[in-house]
């Protein structure tokens, strides 16, 4: 029993104790409640703290993810609810420039090197640019480690501080490039200056800094007081607050003196007070002063002895006169003084006198030089000039007038206004702009001309502006010394500049300039003549271009023509060599290179002919239109699927006078050529025109002359060319090809045919646009005549004729012979013309052919055959060369009855050419 009730006694106690425990346990969740609910209304506080502060308040993570933003962030960066901030990185705000700042300090809070204190520029979501500063520290939230950052908008204090430092710059500017001498005092010493000072004082700052005033003062000022203690009076004063201003007599480092105008005045720089001097040389109006005080003594002598009349006029009534305005009126000083000026103006006159008299002394806006007439005593009219001003004599207003007799210069205007209209006359309608200037080339006078050359609508635009203006600035130090010169010699003749119109645009003048002078042989300024030679410049950029292609031209016509004669002998003998080997022959082969590389060379020599238009033209009547539709479809084959060949042919095209084959030759280069310009394709196209110029073209193209013209215009959608390309295009050899694409002689070809057919080619074009080219053939009234055909006679045995050859080149005349001889001709061989004539007038027997090179010393061939014809009027001829000499072609050579081997020819071409010559009568013609 004492067991169970010791038990029960614990287990009492126990319970005592639980429900103590339990009753602490409810005690302390009343305790955690309340403590929560302060928390949450502490964190209540503390977010609409943070939601009210002026200043942007994010938090973020190491890799710069927004994890918290308070109101002002979200207006920071352009979202209207902070939520909306949040997943944002703040890299992708800041500007890129920044980025790895950034990123360097957020990498330096987490690795515990303490906060950051920076600026940044950011760009909002709504793009706008922001400069900020920003305060980053360390925290925990939401269990992780982050970077709390604090961010202030200092946009408006960077914006301030560049305003600033550029205020700064202005008025340190000003200081520096004062017209003044400018000084800064602190106590009695100088602390900075100006340049201008160091100009002024001629010394170097070094000098002036840490100086007294009086250092660069005489010992004594003007009434014997001692510089050092004025000075130091004027600078205790104007310390006291009292601004200064002085005249004061400074000296220079060399010791020369000189009158300025000082002005002191306390100024505060850094809390510290300072003075401000500001010194103005005024040595040059003291000199004034002097002067007009010596003028003033000596006013009334010029008065009093003045050629014009002078009078002053004081309530109607005339105060005083001069001399020569009584002597004007026929009347002595005394008669006119104090009587009223009406007596003496011209009663016509009167009531504008009277009327500008009221309005100057009412200070009304009149004029004060004009014209009248006054009367003298005897009523004779005085024509007069009026300049009249308000004085103040003797207390009151009244109007001083200088009176000046122009009764003469009226008659003189009178006879000289009928020539000013005839000048002004020749001014406006000349074709040349005309200026006048004053002595600083400002414009005072333009003609109609000048004003259009440089795109101007009216005088307006360019009356007062400097002649300078319309010159590029590279020019104006070359106009400076012509305007040198002008004032030396008084003239300037055909001086070139290239000046600038309204637009902007640059163009090429011719001016001649003279110096004017005023009666007294003073110059007063300038005259000129302006020439737009735009034209003329374009015009001789074609003549030099045109004659530096002919000058290439007869080069490259000269070597083919020698170079002719060598490939002559070369094919000549590798035939020969043909005829005395075999096919299986070691030497065969290279004797087949030889000959196929004295073809190509062959080829080459006849495009430099072509260019240097010294090839044989076998003309014929034809229309361009045929032979444009006749190859058509090879030039599409040529450019292949991707370039679009397009024509435009004028039906009622007329025809032209031209070597079909040479003009076919132009068609393919063209067609070459606009090919290799699309190598991406695109499309080339053909027209043709009849067209009638008349002589103006030569404002254009100075080459060509007014006429009746067929037109073919090439047109590609190529690559284009720039102007320097486009003056070298014609010359041979010159080529934009890569190495062993082109020989550069495609378009020299063209326009050696083009020449030499009597017409004109030009090119038209810009990078990246394509190009046009133009050719102009003479278009003529014959009509293509019918095709005709020669049916071959079967040929002959070998020859027997007697022929004389005269060649100049010793090889070529050798080959020439022993070929012949060969066919069983008989030869006679001749050096140059004279010696084939005596060859041929000592020897008694018949013959019957002469084959004659063109160009030989001594006498031609076309003089040769000249004379042969006179014993041998049925002598047959056969020309060769290498080109056609213009002797012969001046005396018509070419024509159809004329035979020509041009060279260089093979061994089978002369021998058909030779008996083709010999038996013309055994061929028909039919039609």
């Amino acid at each position: 029993m004492e067991e169970i009730a010791e038990s029960r006694e614990q287990l009492l106690e126990e319970l005592a104790e639980l429900r103590k425990h339990l009753k602490r346990s409810e005690e302390n969740e009343k305790k955690i409640k309340k403590l929560n609910r302060k928390l949450r209304e502490k964190e209540g506080l503390f977010r609409s703290l943070v939601d009210t502060m002026l200043d942007a308040h994010i938090i973020v993570s190491w890799e710069g993810s927004i994890l918290f933003a308070n109101n002002a962030a979200a207006r920071l960066i352009g979202r209207d609810l902070p939520d909306k901030a949040l997943k944002l990185n703040v890299l992708d705000l800041v500007e890129p420039e920044f980025r790895t700042l950034v990123l360097d300090h957020l990498q330096m809070v987490k690795n515990g090197k303490g906060g950051f204190l920076a600026e940044y520029r950011i760009r909002t979501l709504a793009g706008e640019e922001k400069w900020v500063e920003a305060l980053g520290t360390k925290i925990r939230f939401q269990g992780k480690l982050a970077d709390q950052v604090i961010i202030r908008d200092i946009t408006e204090r960077k914006t301030s501080n560049q305003a600033l430092r550029e205020s700064e710059e202005r008025y340190r500017s000003l200081f520096e490039h004062a017209s003044d001498a400018i000084f800064v005092l602190k106590d009695d010493r100088f602390v900075d200056c100006n340049t201008k000072t160091l100009e002024i004082f001629g010394c170097s700052r070094e000098q002036i800094i840490d100086s007294l005033p009086s250092e660069f003062s005489p010992e004594l000022q003007h009434g014997g007081r001692n510089s050092r203690q004025k000075s130091l009076e004027k600078i205790n004063q104007a310390y006291d607050g009292i601004p200064q201003f002085f005249e004061w007599t400074h000296s220079r480092m060399d010791g020369t003196e000189f009158e300025t105008e000082v002005s002191l005045k306390r100024i505060e720089l850094s809390g510290v007070p300072h003075l401000l001097a500001i010194v103005r040389d005024i040595t040059q109006r003291k000199k004034t002063e002097e002067a007009l005080r010596e003028s003033e003594e000596k006013y009334r002598l010029f008065v009093e002895r003045a050629s014009d009349g002078i009078t002053i006029v004081q309530d109607r009534i005339i105060k005083y006169i001069n001399p020569r305005l009584a002597e004007m009126l026929g009347r002595t000083t005394d008669e006119v003084v104090g009587t009223s000026f009406e007596k003496y103006v011209d009663p016509a006159e009167l009531a504008g006198v009277e009327d500008r008299y009221r309005l100057r002394m009412q200070e009304m806006p009149v004029p004060t030089i004009y014209e009248t007439i006054l009367q003298d005593r005897d009523g004779n009219r005085i024509y007069v000039e009026f300049n009249a001003g308000i004085i103040n004599y003797e207390g009151k207003p009244a109007d001083l007038v200088i009176v000046r007799d122009i009764t003469e210069r009226k008659q003189v205007e009178e006879a000289l206004r009928g020539s000013e209209e005839k000048m002004r006359a020749i001014f406006e309608s000349s074709v040349d702009g005309i200026y006048v200037t004053n002595l600083e080339y400002n414009l005072l006078e333009v003609n109609s001309a000048c004003i259009q050359i440089f795109g101007y609508s009216n005088k307006k635009e360019v009356l007062g502006q400097n002649v300078l203006n319309f010159l590029k600035k590279d020019e104006y130090e070359n106009a400076r010394r012509m305007i040198k010169n002008v004032l030396a010699k008084g003239y300037i003749k055909s001086i070139e500049f290239v000046s600038v119109k309204k637009d902007g645009s640059e163009f090429p003048i011719e001016l001649s300039t003279a110096l004017l002078k005023d009666e007294s042989g003073n110059p007063v300024g300038f005259v000129g003549n302006i020439k737009d030679i735009s034209e003329r410049k374009q015009l001789e950029e074609q003549l030099s271009q045109s004659q530096k292609i002919e000058a290439i031209g007869r080069l490259a016509g000269g070597v083919a023509h020698d170079f002719n004669n060598i490939l002559t002998v070369i094919r000549g003998y590798c035939e020969l060599m043909y005829t005395k080997l075999d096919d299986a022959s070691p030497l065969y082969k290279s004797i087949s290179q030889i000959d196929k590389a004295s073809k190509r060379a062959e080829g080459l020599t006849k495009q430099l002919l072509a260019f240097s238009r010294r090839q044989v033209m076998q003309s014929k009547v034809l229309n361009l239109n045929s032979l444009i539709l006749d190859d058509k479809e090879m030039f599409q084959r040529l450019i292949g699927e991707d370039i679009e060949l397009e024509t435009d042919l004028d039906e009622n095209l007329g025809n032209i006078k031209a070597d079909p084959s040479q003009i076919q030759q132009v068609l393919l280069n063209l067609v070459v050529n606009a090919r290799d310009a699309m190598p991406d394709g695109g499309r080339l196209t053909f027209t043709t025109r009849n067209i009638t110029l008349d002589d103006s073209i030569k404002k254009v193209h100075k080459p060509m002359k007014g006429g009746n013209y067929v037109l073919l215009t090439v047109r590609d959608t190529g690559t284009g060319m720039n102007k320097d390309i486009q003056k070298q295009i014609f010359e041979p050899f010159f080529t934009t090809k890569p190495k062993g694409k082109g020989t550069g002689l495609g378009l020299s070809t063209v326009y050696g045919i083009v020449k030499q057919s009597g017409g004109f080619i030009w090119v038209y074009s810009a990078a990246g646009e394509g190009a046009i080219f133009k050719i102009y053939l003479p278009r003529v009234k014959e009509k293509v005549p019918a095709a005709k055909f020669l049916i071959p006679i079967s040929d002959r045995n070998n020859g027997k004729e007697r022929i004389l050859v005269a060649e100049d080149e010793d090889v070529v005349r050798e080959l020439v012979c022993n070929t012949l001889r060969n066919q069983g001709y008989q030869i006679l061989e001749a050096a140059n013309g004279q010696e084939a004539l005596d060859l041929c007038l000592d020897n008694e027997e018949h013959i019957d052919m002469v084959l004659t090179d063109v160009i030989m010393p001594v006498m031609n061939g076309s003089k040769l055959v000249e004379n042969l014809k006179t014993k041998f009027p049925d002598i047959k001829v056969l020309f060769m060369s290498g080109y056609t000499g213009e002797t012969i072609v001046a005396k018509g050579v070419w024509e159809t009855s004329v035979q020509f081997l041009q060279k260089p020819f093979s061994q089978a071409g002369l021998i058909q050419k030779v008996r083709e010559v010999l038996k013309q009568d055994t061929h028909i013609e039919n039609s």
